[in-house]
């Protein structure tokens, strides 16, 4: 995995914390799909 790929995997994962604290929505299926794919398949 690049360094970009890892910062942005990174990135991913703070969108979904994000959204869990700030709006309280826990978007379960996007973060299984971060888990289980990273984040460049999830984007795709």
């Amino acid at each position: 995995m690049s360094r970009l790929e890892s910062e942005f995997d990174k990135a991913m994962m703070n969108v979904y914390r994000t959204a869990k604290e700030e709006c309280d929505y826990d978007a379960k299926y996007f973060r299984q799909m971060l888990l289980k794919h990273r984040s460049v398949e999830t984007e795709r």
